[in-house]
């Protein structure tokens, strides 16, 4: 099987287009089995996209100095361009240092992927590491959608991240490496039982293995099917959320009408694009019964990202949850098109510029934004954010609060708007940034539109 591994991967390559070869390809190499191999499969393509080579020296481990080495030659002697940053050891964390590490090697990639001008970012993530990350998924619980364990492709920050290494497992890019002469390093820490990814690489996973030769590649197919499953529940439940939302809000007399099934398939998808992600079974099903508790016309429910879902009446939606202390960082990715509810009465949400609004919502402003600059974040202000000036002067958020005479209590949980680098682009509420229109737009620019909503109070139904 090994010896058909490159004609398989350019089909896979091919069927799934992933790219072509106008692209520029970062590619993340630490000098592992997988990572070798996908560098060297993707130098032997007919159709060569340009390659820059991605590297993180973590200096967890002496050999790290050496493996950096190595692949400084390799990329000359091919000529290819390589990039390397260290995380030094003194900057580790005591705890949590799987997790902090994957952060500083997915910031580099994205930091990279603007200074080379990369559509796509690839990592070498193969079909041992899905199954695994699948079956770990499985043990802690969670919602569904978590079972598909790793994507095959997402969007990362205006570019594309893709691993197209997932329908092989690792013995065989062990076979490829070793008939091909491809060197590799074998990194210490991965025989650590204290990690848990290791426990399920070493103990659990060769266990089921043992039962059942082929449990990789039906977990494989269990990936993919699940994915399926879920794009087709997506789009079902949002031609329902089409008839029973308005706006950021559900009406609760309709949900009500739905079928048990459908109700928490629905709740979860409206969920979902309002930013909200991170929330378990047992929420879910508070939130249910809150919507379908007729004898409990208001009712209230705290989520995670000091957000509150709150039912009042014929309505609910979510808002910033008040706080008596400062407030929890509420963080939401935008989902343009997608309503937010700030309070009972207002809401607000980025449209693209071709969206028509309707008479009650107000468009403050409109902002021309790179690939870059996307995806734009709802969250609770802090202290050192600024808005751009006319001129290049900036002003604090603190300052147009004070100069709106925002109350003190208000001011913990107000809310902004900022782009992926983390820019405040609208005090919601009070003031947008500055930024002049380029004279070209270019065509991969996206305009939109920020948009507000005095909604109707329940007296006024």
């Amino acid at each position: 099987m090994s010896s058909s591994l490159y004609e398989q991967f350019k089909r896979h390559l091919h069927e799934d287009r992933f790219f072509n070869t106008a692209k520029t390809l970062v590619v993340a190499v630490s000098t592992g089995v997988d990572s070798m191999v996908l560098l060297e499969l993707l130098q032997r393509l007919p159709y060569h996209p340009r390659i820059v080579v991605a590297h993180v020296n973590h200096e967890l481990r002496q050999q790290s100095w050496e493996e950096e080495k190595y692949l400084q030659r390799y990329c000359q002697h091919r000529d290819l361009e390589l990039h390397v940053i260290h995380w030094r050891k003194d900057e580790h964390p005591t705890s949590g240092i799987e997790a902090a590490g994957r952060q500083v090697r997915y910031h580099f990639f994205r930091q990279l992927k603007d200074e080379v001008g990369a559509e796509v970012v690839m990592t070498a993530h193969h079909g041992d590491d899905l199954a695994e990350t699948m079956l770990m998924k499985l043990v802690r619980g969670g919602q569904l959608g978590q079972l598909v364990g790793i994507e095959a492709d997402r969007p990362f920050y205006g570019a594309t991240l893709i691993r197209p290494l997932l329908p092989f497992v690792k013995s065989q890019l062990y076979d490829y490496a070793r008939q091909h002469h491809v060197k590799w390093y074998e990194d210490v820490t991965n025989r650590d039982l204290g990690i848990e990814r290791n426990r399920f690489r070493h103990q659990i996973l060769p266990s089921l293995v043992k039962e059942n030769p082929a449990v990789k590649r039906h977990l494989y197919e269990y990936h993919h099917d699940l994915a399926d499953l879920l794009a087709f529940r997506n789009q079902q439940a949002d031609i329902i959320l089409g008839r029973i939302s308005t706006g950021a809000s559900l009406r609760v007399n309709d949900f009500q009408q739905l079928t048990p099934p459908a109700r928490h398939q629905v709740l979860t998808r409206w969920l979902n694009r309002q930013g909200l992600v991170d929330f378990n079974r047992e929420q879910l099903r508070q939130l249910e019964q809150l919507l379908m508790n007729k004898h409990r016309p208001q009712a209230e429910l705290a989520l995670t990202n000091g957000l509150l879902f709150k039912k009042s009446y014929r309505y609910a939606h979510l808002v910033m949850a008040k706080a008596n202390q400062r407030s929890q960082a509420c963080r939401a990715v935008v989902k343009l098109g997608h309503w937010l509810a700030v309070n009972d009465h207002y809401q607000v949400a980025v449209l693209p510029t071709t969206a028509l609004t309707s008479d009650k919502a107000n468009a403050v402003g409109v902002i021309w934004l790179p690939p870059r600059k996307l995806p734009l974040t709802w969250r609770t202000w802090r202290s050192g954010d600024q808005l751009r000036l006319k001129g290049g002067g900036h002003q604090s958020v603190e300052r147009v609060m004070i100069n709106n005479k925002v109350p003190q209590a208000q001011r913990r949980s107000q809310l902004v708007l900022v782009d992926a680098d983390d820019e405040v682009l609208w005090v919601v509420g009070y003031k947008t940034t500055w930024r002049k229109r380029p004279a070209r737009l270019p065509a991969d620019w996206q305009a939109v539109q920020l948009v507000e909503q005095r909604q109707k109070t329940e007296g006024s139904h």
